[in-house]
C-alpha cells in the first residue's frame, strides 16, 4: 500500500478529506498526515528492512483525524471500516470534544508497511 492509496480511500468515504491541514472549516472533515518512518518489523533500532544495500521495505507512522460537530457520528464506524478493508494498523488514540469550537476530534495514529516508494503507485 502507498500513501497515495491511503488518501484514495479516504477521500472515498465522501467526507472532505484534507492532507496536512484544512483549508477549509467544514462542519465535517478529515485531515491526515505522514509523520516519518517508524519500527514496524519489530526489531529493535531497525526503522526499514534492508536488502542487497538498498531500502526494501519502509514503514510510516502518521495521524488522521477525523472532526465533525455530530455526537455519535456514524462517520466515525465508516472511517474505521475503511481503515479494515485496506489493512491499515491503526489505534484510535484519542477522542476530545472542543468547547469553544464544539467539534468533536477524534485523532486515529496509524502504522503502514509501503514498499520502497512512499507515494508509488506501484506498491500493493
Amino acid at each position: 500500500m502507498s500513501l497515495l492509496q491511503l488518501r484514495d480511500a479516504l477521500v472515498a468515504t465522501g467526507i472532505p478529506t484534507y492532507h496536512f491541514t484544512a483549508s477549509e472549516e467544514e462542519p465535517k472533515y478529515i485531515v491526515w498526515l505522514e509523520e516519518g518512518e517508524r519500527a514496524y518489523f519489530r526489531t529493535a533500532d531497525t526503522h526499514s528492512m534492508w536488502a542487497d544495500n538498498e531500502v526494501a521495505e519502509q514503514a510510516i507512522s502518521g495521524v488522521i483525524n477525523y472532526v465533525t460537530d455530530e455526537e455519535y457520528d456514524g462517520n466515525v464506524d465508516l472511517i474505521q471500516h475503511v481503515f479494515r478493508d485496506i489493512g491499515l494498523s491503526y489505534s484510535l488514540s484519542s477522542i476530545e470534544y472542543n468547547k469553544q469550537l464544539q467539534r468533536i476530534h477524534y485523532k486515529c495514529t496509524f502504522k503502514m508497511a509501503i514498499g520502497e516508494n512512499i507515494y508509488g503507485e506501484d506498491n500493493d
